[in-house]
């Protein structure tokens, strides 16, 4: 990701945020040809040495209810209910271990670290976990290194500004993509640069993905017969990851300790203060506000800015960044925005490829401003756009929140 623009605002960059559905698959195929065309090598960077700091007593309260939370993407959504996902069996042998468990799931596919770090505040609306389950590693390969450190560091920051007490494990998972690195013997670099951050915010780390490899080494085959797309895991992958995170906590958890009150990029990343803004924080000329959740069961917002082709909204904003988490269907537009009068950039809303299901939440962030005050002002086009030779089949533009921030890059 860029560093803000010394101009202000003449130049400002769309950050992806995401994986599209079903792109999971291209994604993994794709570049695991380009991966394994290198010949091995590909991570294992050193991570930190972890921070010196008193452990502190734990702070899970073991005799009275134990408030769980899972913040994470496909890999771990769905994590409250049942089934064989790693994080559905991980909830149900808390629940064999202490009186009293309740699991909150606050996991989205298709998204990051980065989305995470904007949306938990606004997420949690008053749940105070006293442990927390975070998995972002596969997903945030999406992003840029400095990101990937930013974003991990300020979403640690935040669950800890919720409850100074809580205990965070961080869950790695694998994807084809490793291939290189772990038949090597090495760490992806990626997934080493997460726990270098999570060493030193001394958050709790699991390399499920580790066992997963280990596992296809002893018996033989493809990694895919684990992971059919490359991504997310099968039945048995998803019980060799939660017997991997069963295991570790099993020694783990029994002297858990909280970490540090701060984190170790928070006061560099700017993002002490990201959030998201609700819709309705917009000045709007046509558009309209409504709650959409009807739509989809996976739509978590009340409110939502609805607006057609030739319609606008402004949004005046402190920061270095503006985002959209917006909702992507069969029938959604584009919009032409500008900051402070620059140059319009199209922010295309339309998916080629949407679930069935309906519109689904993406976000989409706009980086590389000057730390300021910022007037946003986008009309949705009056012209369908298309994307892979697909066309829309409508205009519409569905905002969920406005995403504002001051983040910076780090210097790791």
């Amino acid at each position: 990701m860029a560093p803000p623009s010394e101009h202000g605002h003449a130049d400002f960059m769309i950050a992806p945020a995401r994986l599209r559905p079903r792109t999971s698959l291209i994604f993994a195929a794709a570049l695991l040809s380009l991966v394994a065309a290198c010949g091995g090598g590909g991570g294992g960077n050193a991570a930190p040495a972890a921070t010196q700091a008193s452990a502190s007593a734990s702070a899970l309260p073991y005799t009275t209810p134990i408030k769980v939370a899972f913040v994470g993407a496909s890999i771990t959504a769905g994590a409250a209910g049942t089934g064989r996902m790693w994080s559905s069996q991980t909830a149900g042998w808390l629940r064999s271990k202490y009186p009293s468990v309740e699991v909150r799931d606050y996991s989205l596919s298709f998204t990051t670290s980065q989305f995470a770090a904007y949306r938990i505040d606004g997420d949690l609306q008053g749940y105070v976990p006293d442990l927390v389950f975070v998995e972002f590693a596969v997903n945030d390969l999406l992003l840029d290194d400095n990101a990937r450190i930013r974003y991990t560091d300020a979403l640690i920051y935040k669950l800890r500004q919720t409850n100074p007490r809580v205990v965070i494990v961080y869950i790695a998972a694998a994807s084809a993509l490793d291939l290189a690195a772990r038949t090597a013997g090495t760490v992806p670099a990626h997934i080493a640069q997460i726990q270098g951050v999570t060493e030193r915010d001394q958050v709790h780390f699991i390399d499920a993905g580790a066992a997963l490899w280990r596992h296809v080494a002893s018996q033989g085959g493809s990694i895919f017969s684990y992971l059919p797309d490359g991504i997310h895991p099968s039945d048995q992958a998803s019980d060799i990851y939660f017997a991997a995170v069963r295991d570790d906590l099993s020694a783990y958890l029994p002297q858990a300790a909280a970490g540090p009150a701060t984190t170790a990029y928070i006061g560099q990343s700017g993002l002490r203060t990201a959030r998201i803004l609700p819709a309705a924080s917009a000045i709007r000329r046509g558009c309209t506000i409504g709650d959409r959740r009807a739509e989809n069961p996976y739509w978590r917002f009340q409110q939502a800015l609805t607006c057609s082709g030739g319609e606008d909204f402004m949004l005046d904003f402190t920061g270095t960044s503006i985002g959209f988490v917006y909702g992507a269907g069969k029938d959604t537009g584009a919009l032409d925005c500008t900051i402070d009068g620059s140059a319009p950039q199209q922010v295309i809303l339309f998916d080629s490829q949407p679930v069935e299901t309906g519109l689904f939440l993406y976000a989409k962030l706009l980086t590389g401003l000057a730390n300021a005050s910022h007037h946003l002002s986008c009309r949705v086009n009056a012209a369908p756009p298309t994307v892979n030779g697909i066309a829309s089949t409508g205009t519409r533009a569905v905002i969920a929140g406005f995403m504002v921030g001051g983040e910076q890059p780090v210097t790791p």
